[in-house]
Parts: structure tokens; sequence; C-alpha cells
């Protein structure tokens, strides 16, 4: 069975490649019409739409809000140029959603499955954020430490990145190297560590930036920048309480998941008759469409409460 489920997909893959050959239509012209679909900007909104918008009432659903969330996070994460790819990516996964729903004769997992895959890479892309903030707060912490230590003894900000920014990670060197360019061009320091606090989407990194421009001012201030470096490590240990907090739980969620799906194999070899009204019947595709939704919604929240704890959470 499975074998020609695999089959049936490659079939229906050389199928939809062979009719966008014969109708002529390139692979560009696809892209471009399916990321018009997913550019909010080019949205066309009605007088009544733009008042409750004007109002705050208009509540945007949740795929848009994935959509919108991922276009900041790969822009923040310097990888803007993964957007078409994910948007491409989904509407594949969207389209073996459903023809999977059409392969095993059940109608009502259509939209199911369908929006789900379709889900997918946005939802990876948001676990992504995790792992990456978590490396970038990790190689800040470490490098502001060096800056601020050579900071305290000399009191000039300009000299204690410059003796210090080689054991910068690549990440944070390249942020670092613009500030050095930047008081090349420009003799006044402020500016230019206020152009530096906008490159890196940390809080705790732009309250260390503020402290340091009032430091320009005044040296006396620059006593609680170790403090606020110390900052990083109290977000790490919080964030592995709540990791640790966090494992049993969605670790009995997966194991239920699990066999709850495993279900369907032991019906099938052991109890046929219940495995054909799951699958044959209007009840049985019924029931099968509720968990598999039910399946999505408790993922989706399950990553939810696996995001990392922020600093503004501690304010």
């Amino acid at each position: 069975m499975v074998i020609n489920v695999i089959k049936n997909i490659i079939v229906f893959v050389f199928v939809v490649i062979a009719m966008f050959e014969i109708l002529d239509i390139s692979k560009e012209d696809i892209k471009k019409r399916i990321l018009y679909f997913f550019n909010p900007q080019k949205k066309e909104y009605t007088i009544k739409d733009k008042i409750k918008m004007a109002n705050l009432e208009k509540k945007e659903n949740t795929i848009v809000l994935l959509i919108k969330d991922t276009r900041k996070i790969l822009k923040s994460t310097g990888r803007t140029t993964m957007f078409s790819t994910i948007c491409l990516t989904s509407v594949f996964l969207s389209v073996v959603g459903i023809f999977l729903s059409l392969l095993i004769g059940n109608i009502f997992l259509v939209p199911i499955l369908a929006i789900g895959f379709f889900m997918i890479p946005f939802q990876y892309i948001k676990i992504s954020e995790g792992h990456y903030k978590s490396q970038i707060s990790h190689n800040l912490e470490s490098a502001l430490s060096s800056i601020t230590n050579t900071y305290m003894r000399t009191s000039n900000i300009i000299a204690a990145v410059q003796d210090n920014i080689e054991e910068f990670e690549p990440s944070i060197r390249k942020e670092f190297e613009f500030f050095l360019i930047g008081v090349g061009l420009e003799p006044d320091v402020k500016k230019v560590l206020v152009k530096l606090k906008d490159r890196i989407d940390n809080d705790i990194f732009k309250e260390w930036i503020k402290r340091v421009i009032d430091c320009q001012n005044d040296n006396v201030l620059k006593s609680p920048l170790k403090g606020i470096v110390k900052k990083f490590s109290k977000v790490k240990v919080l964030n592995k309480k709540c990791e640790n907090e966090l494992i049993e739980p969605i670790r009995n969620f997966y194991t239920l998941v699990i066999g709850c799906y495993s279900l369907f194999g032991i019906f099938y070899f052991l109890k046929r008759d219940l495995f054909d009204i799951l699958m044959f019947t209007n009840l049985g595709r019924i029931c099968v469409a509720i968990a598999v939704l039910m399946t999505f919604i408790c993922i989706h929240g399950v990553l939810r409460l696996k995001k990392p704890v922020d600093y503004k959470m501690l304010k």
C-alpha cells in the first residue's frame, strides 16, 4: 500500500509538471503569483477594513500572522532570500496534503491536511528563531563581557572594541566591524552607537548600548554595565529551568500521539472491521479528521510553549 501511495505521488508530480509544460507556464510566473499571494502589503482593503484597522478592531487570522512573523524572523536573522523558497515549499506541501486526503478517500481531511501541511515550513522557521536567538545571546554575552571589562579600565569604547573584536563570533564581529568603520567616518561616537543598537534585535544588547551612550557624557555611569551583561545569564538559567519543566509533558504528548496513530496499524492487522469503519464510513472519516485536526492544534500549542523566554518577560 505504501509503495502504491509513493508511486501515485510521483505520477501526480510528473503530471503537474507536464501540464505546466503543455500550457507553457514558466516557474517564474508561478513563483510571482504565489509570492503575490503571500505579500500582505499587496492586499486591497475596503474603507470599512481601513476604519476597523484604525480602531484596532480588525484581527488577522493565525495563518496571516504566521506569514508576517516569518518575514520578520527572516529579516532579523539575515535570511530574507529564503522567504520565496518557504512559500513555494508551503504551497507544494499543501497540494501533497490535498492529494493524500483524496488518495485515502477522506474528503473531510482535505482542508485539514492542506492547511496543516501548508504551515509546516513557517512553523519550522519559528522553531529555528528560538535556536538562533539563543545562539546570538550566548555570543553577545561573551562579546559584551570582554568589551565591558576593557572599557571599565580604559573608558574608551573604541579601544575596547578594537582590543577584543578578533575573539568575537563572525555574526557578532561583523556588527562591531560596522561600528569601527562608522567611527572612522563619523566623529560623533554616540550617533554610530545608535545605529549599532538597531542592527541586533536583542533587548539586553540595546540596554547595554544605551548605557554606553550615556557614558560618553559621564564615565561615572559605566558601573552598571557589568550588571547589564549578567542579565544574559539570568535569562539563560530561566530558559533552562523552563525547558526542564516542559520535558515530561511534551514527552507524554508525543507518546500519546504515537499511540493514537499506532491504533490504525493495530486495527488493520487485528481488528479489520474497526479499520474499515474508520477508513470507509463517513462517521469514521469524520473521527479521523477530528483526530488529525486536534493533533495539528496541539502541536501548534506545544511549539508556542517551547518558545524561549525573552528578556522583555522579565521586566
